[in-house]
């Protein structure tokens, strides 16, 4: 007689969060708005977002556990048959705790080896120190953690050795310093009698050696090296507890140095959806306002003028991302006169610019980036404020039209009062690459500023008029044009092209122009902490496919407001491109 077995169709973790959430099968086929059928046939949000979670490490726990990622390694010893284990070999018996984006095939199982020094057997393809932070900056797709038990030593400390420990300030200053301050690495403002500053001043500072080891080991860990995120949080924590404590007479610029550092680590973690909420990179904003705007004993170091100036633009993009927490710094900078410290140019620069006119003509072109800074604050704070208030329908249309009118026109004389035209036609092909990358960055920033100033400040902005349709149009052409042009140069790993991009392909009419925002954010995935861009990427085609549906409904995109959908959907973006 035969007999039918029935078959279990084997559970996907490789699908839609939505359906993980539900613990149902994702088809993982997506439609044309990019919804699998499940959540589709519901009508729910369909989340692609890839999401890491981590064990609280902050508090003492008996139990260790191991961390399964993806990767070659095998799960038996060298000179074994696979298909041979032990109890005693392979530790698999304890029930998994959390799967987060993996399939059977992305795990790889870990031995406990005989010898105690190691957690696991190594390949000669994996033979690289706990702490190295590779170059590969391909995000892992999955992360396990698995109760263990006998483990030769605290996997919680993984990374946090005393040989890892003196790798991390060599990472930092070559990987790690040209993702948080890219700027800085070019015009070599971190650099002083030939040593990067944050490394010559961690060296006296031990909290901020905790700093640079923690964003260090996160880089890493986000990345493809999970194990190592748990002992990033023991190297923060440590220097968030030395924070709580720092003597009157602590080197203040040290102390700069410090939360800079932790403002960039806390960025980086806001956008990972963690079950807290992490906004503790507010808190930091605050206290670097305090530090920038105290009474400066002796001169002002190169990097903590350029710092200073940094921050306040990374306060102003958080503003305009749609952060309530955001903005302690830039109201700190208006409420201040509007002044920061200024950097002095370095002697390599002095002897470039030494040619006739052309120190005042970089004078005029690093004028013009630093209004631009200056409008960046004014209208951040502007946008908190409309956004706000929106919601109360405190501010009448006609209010509303009119502030945007006259802040559009004021910037616009601005510029124009402080730009001389030659600028414009500067060659590039000249030995003066300094003057024409300033100007660069100022005219990109400018066009970015009256692109959100007519679409985004509140919400539904763009059903309000068209008044500016033509003026935007030719801003998204600039701004992928200058994008483009800097994909010539190699230029990828800059902060401020990835928010340019976004804006101009959310705001862009043609299509065309669309598809090229989302490809050249593509091909800058890599750039930032812990492939921070490959986020906004999906910021932008999640409101892409949603103005194609508005469209293809007989609605317009103009309905689609970027941040509202962002926060509909769960999406954290402090910085874009951060």
């Amino acid at each position: 007689m035969e007999t039918s077995q029935a078959t279990i169709a084997q559970r996907s973790y490789t699908g839609c969060r939505t359906c993980r959430q539900r613990k149902v099968k994702c088809d993982e086929n997506r439609d044309e708005i990019g919804r699998c059928n499940s959540c589709s046939r519901l009508n729910r949000p369909c989340d692609w977002t890839r999401e890491y979670k981590f064990i609280d490490t902050s508090r003492d726990v008996e139990r260790q556990y191991i961390v399964l990622g993806k990767g070659p390694h095998q799960a038996v010893d060298d000179g074994k048959p696979a298909n041979e284990t032990s109890s005693t070999e392979l530790v698999i018996r304890s029930r998994p705790l959390m799967f987060i984006n993996s399939s059977p095939g992305d795990l790889a199982a870990t031995m406990i080896p005989a010898e105690p020094r190691t957690s696991r057997n190594v390949t000669p393809q994996d033979s690289r120190p706990a702490s190295d932070s590779s170059s590969e900056d391909s995000d892992t797709q999955s992360v396990e953690l698995v109760q263990a038990s006998h483990v030769p030593f605290d996997i919680m400390n993984y990374g946090t050795r005393i040989r890892d420990n003196a790798i991390h300030p060599l990472l930092f200053d070559k990987i790690v310093c040209r993702k948080i301050m890219p700027m800085a690495v070019r015009f070599k403002l971190n650099i002083e009698d030939n040593q990067n500053v944050l490394v010559s001043t961690a060296k006296q500072f031990p909290p901020l050696r905790h700093a640079i080891c923690a964003i260090t080991l996160l880089n890493s860990g986000m990345k493809n090296r999970p194990e190592l995120v748990a002992g990033s949080f023991q190297h923060y924590d440590q220097a968030i507890t030395a924070c709580r404590s720092m003597p009157p007479s602590t080197n203040p610029e040290a102390v700069f140095f410090l939360h800079f550092v932790l403002l960039m680590y806390d960025i980086a973690c806001a956008s990972q959806r963690w079950p807290e909420n992490r906004s503790s990179w507010a808190l930091h904003l605050r206290k670097l306002a305090s530090l920038a705007h105290e009474p400066a004993g002796s001169a002002v170091g190169r990097l903590k003028a350029y710092l200073s100036w940094y921050v306040l633009l990374l306060d102003a993009q958080a503003g305009l991302a749609g952060n309530p927490e955001a903005g302690h710094y830039t109201r700190a900078f208006l409420d201040n006169g509007r002044s920061l410290p200024v950097w002095p140019i370095s002697r390599s620069q002095q002897v470039i610019l030494s040619a006739p006119d052309a120190m005042d003509t970089f004078l005029q072109a690093h004028k013009l980036s630093l209004i631009t800074f200056e409008m960046f604050a004014e209208q951040s704070q502007a946008s908190l404020s409309f956004r706000s208030t929106f919601r109360d329908r405190r501010v009448a249309l006609q209010e509303r039209l009119d502030f945007i009118q006259d802040l559009s026109n004021r910037h616009a004389e601005k510029w124009r009062a402080n730009c001389p035209a030659y600028l414009e036609t500067w060659d590039d092909k000249s030995d003066l690459g300094i003057i024409r990358g300033t100007y660069n960055f100022a005219r990109l920033q400018y066009s970015v500023l009256q692109l959100y100033l007519h679409t985004s400040i509140y919400p539904y902005q763009r059903l309000d008029g068209d008044a500016f349709t033509a003026e935007d149009t030719k801003h998204c052409t600039y701004i992928i044009d200058t994008v483009r042009q800097s994909f010539v140069f190699n230029d990828k790993e800059n902060h401020h092209l990835a928010p340019a991009l976004f804006l101009a392909g959310a705001a862009t009419k043609n299509l065309s122009e669309k598809a090229a925002a989302l490809i050249m954010l593509q091909e800058m995935e890599h750039a930032g902490l812990s492939g921070a861009v490959a986020r906004v990427r999906h910021v932008l085609e999640l409101v892409v496919r949603e103005q194609a549906k508005k469209e293809m409904s007989g609605g317009s995109a103009d309905e689609v407001d970027w941040i509202e959908l962002s926060q509909e959907h769960g999406l954290k973006n402090v910085v874009f491109g951060m």
